[in-house]
């Protein structure tokens, strides 16, 4: 198979949009891509509806489907074995963009991940989407992590006072780790490899 703009689309959290676009502008990949707010992380029953909009019953007849999302609701490995669609290998968006290996290494040294878009977001997604009031926060933050660590792709700047405001609300201290999208476009490149076998 090989995708165009008619017969195959990506479906994508907005938390990987950089990341895609950046790709698209270097010629290593070409899908055309519908980005869905990655705040609807935060209600999974309603991520889960939203995509099943995007590719039932209703979707063009032989359109293939690559879908860029982690294990986001508790039907996405339903969703994935439908017809016509692939996903990336990957519990989340953390350990699609580091791979298993790396994800699961910092995962035992008990790291809080952040990324761009929700660095960005950081008051919301701590004090009314988890509800980690500057009072609680600090206290449920250490008891679960060690560190805060932010993914850095290079393709925006860092948020230094962002991150620094964060440390301050946590207690914890931020890593910024660099990171490619060498996982990020082999994740893609299996996903469409599996696509290509299930139609031939």
């Amino acid at each position: 198979m090989s995708p165009t703009a008619t017969k195959s689309i990506c479906l994508a959290c907005s938390v990987f949009r950089e990341a895609l676009e950046q790709l698209r502008n270097n010629g290593k990949f070409n899908l055309p891509t519908h980005y869905t707010d990655s705040m609807l992380h935060m209600h999974p029953e309603k991520l889960h509806l939203h995509i099943d909009t995007l590719i039932g019953p209703d979707s063009p007849p032989g359109r293939h489907v690559l879908l860029v999302y982690g294990d986001c609701h508790a039907f996405m490995q339903q969703q994935e074995a439908l017809p016509g669609v692939g996903r990336v290998s990957g519990s989340n968006c953390v350990e699609i963009f580091l791979g298993p290996a790396r994800y699961h290494t910092l995962r035992k040294q008990k790291a809080f991940f952040l990324l761009p878009e929700w660095t960005y977001k950081w008051q919301k997604v701590f004090e009314t989407e988890l509800g980690l009031t500057a009072d609680i926060a600090p206290d449920f933050m250490q008891d679960m992590h060690d560190k805060i660590v932010y993914l850095d792709s290079g393709y925006v700047p860092v948020p230094s006072d962002h991150l620094k405001a964060i440390s301050q609300y946590t207690g914890l201290k931020c890593e910024v780790l660099p990171i490619k999208t060498d996982c990020l476009i082999n994740g893609i490149r299996n996903a469409m490899r599996g696509l290509t076998e299930e139609i031939r």
